[in-house]
Parts: C-alpha cells; sequence; structure tokens
C-alpha cells in the first residue's frame, strides 16, 4: 500500500503545485507567492525515499503474485484486504455499463465497481503481456520493463487510487461523523473518483468495459456538476486545510483574502523596494563615444 500511494501522492501534489502556479497567472512567479519555494522543496519528494518509479514496480510486483494466486485457486493473501476482490475477478471483468443519466455515476458503488473492473483488467493485459514477451523469447527483465510501461504502473496507480476511494469512503459513512460535513465529504469523494476514473476512459472502452459514448459523457458530466455543488464549500474546504498564515507564508495565499492590498503593501514597504538595486550600474547603457 505505501509503495503505491507515496507515488500517488507526490505525483498528484507536484501536478496541483504546478496547477496552483498557472491560476495565479503572472503573480504566481512572484518570490513574494511561495509557490517557487513549495515547488522546489517539493519536487525533490518523487525520487528520495524511494523513487516513484522503482516503487510502483515493487506495487505491481506484489499484485500480479497476487493474481497468479488466483488463476491457481489459491487464496489472495491482502492483510488489509485491498485486493480480496480479486476472488470474483471472472465475474468483475463480465460486468459492462450500463448508466443512462447522472445519477449512475455520481456515486460510490459506481466508483468502486469501476476501479474492480479496471484493476482485474490491468491484471489480466499485464500478465498477457509477460506471457506474449517470454514466448518471443525476451529475458525477464526486458519483459518486466515494457510490461511496466503501459500496464503495470497504471496498475499500480490504479490499485493506490481505488485505496485512497475506499478508506476516504470509510470515514465519509462514519456514525461520528457530523451530518453537515458528511455531506461536503460525499461530494469529494464523487469528484475525486469521477476525476481518477476520467484519466482512464480509453482503458474502459479498451477493455470492453463500455462501448458507447455514455461513460464517458457522463463522468465529465459528473466532474462539472460535482464542481458546480462544492463551488459554495471551496473557502470553507480550503481553510480547513490551510496552515496559518506565518507557515503558508505567501503574500497571495492570506487568508483575509485581500490580494492586491497584500501585493501593494510588500511591494511598497518591502526594504529596499524604492531604491535602486546594487547592480543597477551594471545593465546601464554605456554607448561608445564616435569621436
Amino acid at each position: 500500500m505505501v509503495s503505491a500511494t507515496k507515488p500517488l501522492v507526490t505525483w498528484t501534489c507536484r501536478d496541483t503545485i504546478q496547477e496552483c502556479r498557472e491560476a495565479c497567472g503572472g503573480h504566481g512567479y512572484l518570490k513574494a507567492s511561495g509557490l517557487g519555494d513549495l515547488r522546489n522543496n517539493f519536487d525533490a519528494s518523487v525520487t528520495y525515499e524511494g523513487d516513484n518509479n522503482v516503487l510502483i514496480q515493487q506495487t505491481s510486483n506484489w499484485l500480479l503474485r497476487q493474481w497468479n494466486k488466483v488463476r491457481e485457486g489459491e487464496g489472495v493473501a491482502s492483510p488489509y484486504n485491498t485486493v480480496d476482490f480479486l476472488s470474483n475477478a471472472a465475474d468483475i471483468l463480465k460486468k459492462k455499463f450500463t448508466g443512462r443519466d447522472l445519477q449512475d455515476v455520481t456515486n460510490h458503488s459506481f466508483i468502486l465497481n469501476s476501479y474492480q473492473w479496471l484493476i482485474c483488467w490491468l491484471l489480466q493485459e499485464t500478465h498477457r503481456r509477460l506471457c506474449i514477451s517470454q514466448e518471443r523469447g525476451e529475458d525477464k527483465f526486458t519483459a518486466r520493463n515494457n510490461a511496466q510501461v503501459f500496464r503495470a504502473r497504471t496498475l499500480s496507480l490504479a490499485y493506490a487510487e481505488n485505496n485512497a476511494l475506499v478508506y476516504f469512503w470509510r470515514r465519509c459513512v462514519s456514525q461520528s461523523l457530523d451530518s453537515t460535513i458528511q455531506s461536503v465529504l460525499v461530494k469529494l469523494h464523487v469528484l475525486y473518483g469521477l476525476w481518477c476514473l476520467e484519466k482512464h476512459l480509453t482503458l474502459f472502452y479498451q477493455g470492453g468495459y463500455a462501448t458507447d459514448s455514455s461513460l464517458a459523457d457522463l463522468v465529465k458530466e459528473g466532474i462539472l456538476q460535482m464542481c458546480s455543488q462544492l463551488k459554495p464549500e471551496a473557502v470553507a474546504v480550503a481553510d480547513s486545510l490551510a496552515p496559518p498564515d506565518f507557515v503558508l507564508n505567501s503574500v497571495i495565499g492570506k487568508s483575509d483574502g485581500k490580494l492586491y492590498d497584500n501585493l501593494q503593501a510588500h511591494f511598497f514597504h518591502n526594504s529596499g523596494a524604492m531604491q535602486r538595486p546594487p547592480w543597477w550600474n551594471e545593465i546601464v547603457p554605456k554607448p561608445l563615444s564616435k569621436l
């Protein structure tokens, strides 16, 4: 689980920081925005404490071992029950998408069933790809590397996404959770699930889970619907996760929301803001005399 989750989390955070920078336009490039420092400090996390591409290979190796046990009629060795559904892989792979309206995709059952099908299909395809490579005479190392590129890598990430959704859902339905908070968390759960599934749409069509355009259309419409429903809650959700201003250390990310006032104050009151920089003379044009 950790070998799959660390790459998913760090790659997602890396991309999120970049999207936040783009959303802020030119202001995102300012030193005072803090986004540059955040990106510089975080980028290394995709390779330290275990390189992400190595970790997801470990995950896919373990998943393939579980798949082989299923094919041989043995039990699945999953201490946290994260792949117990593989025991029903034959029935899961027979399922087809039959939804026709938004209610059919904006729910936990659809997301769970879709991910179980996707993981089973990717395991089947990865195993098939390895067998073909071995029949061609490729050595085990080469065969494994080639299978990792388009199959096993996606398999590991899908497994991590499914785990995140399953554990988050357990929190959503907790009896100790306030009903007002629960409704927001359920929407976040559905939004994240649909957003992740949208990245895998080609695989659902490739594997025959869906045949017409309804799956793609409904998933995309569902994402837009969830965004619209969560829009009034966006500030509250962000505030619930945001660190204090002095920790965030960003002139454009302060909790008071006074973006331009804070920018102006920073520009006007920053030390040396109204003075020439010490290197000003180096960029002054020095035309040569024609005499």
